[in-house]
């Protein structure tokens, strides 16, 4: 899969993130066992590799094939039939909120000590998800 991931790791005082953009599959590698939770922001076509031609017909005419690591959960967005946590809306990604709230009542207290990994394709969509993460406590 070709994407840039994001880690989110919070102190234990909530005071500051810590973000590291990861470039490459060794360092991910590396990472992920310190992660309490890995998700991908992306569409349910990218996330399965679906071969979607119209998910293929940008900038990257593979988008839609190279599905996910097996280590990564879709955070699904049931209000959306493409399942995108991060979606286009007047050509601006978007977060749906509701998931962050979501996750937020979820983890409770424990959100500022949560090590978070998030997953795009190009790291685009993880990083502003993260930015949402971050203003919600994690």
């Amino acid at each position: 899969m070709k994407a840039s991931v994001l880690i989110l790791l919070a102190s234990a005082v909530g005071s500051s993130a810590c973000v590291t953009e990861i470039l490459d599959v060794a360092t991910f590698k590396a990472q992920k066992s310190n992660m309490d939770l890995i998700i991908d922001v992306r569409n349910w076509d990218e996330y399965t590799g679906s071969g979607d031609a119209n998910c293929n017909s940008g900038n990257d005419k593979n988008k839609c094939n190279y599905g996910h690591h097996t280590s990564m959960s879709l955070l699904e967005n049931t209000f959306r039939t493409d399942k995108a946590a991060v979606y286009k809306k007047d050509g601006k990604n978007t977060v749906e909120m509701a998931l962050i709230n979501a996750l937020k009542a979820c983890y409770g207290s424990q959100a500022t000590t949560t090590k978070v990994m998030t997953s795009c394709h190009s790291g685009s969509r993880s990083g502003l998800f993260q930015d949402k993460l971050v203003e919600a406590g994690f």
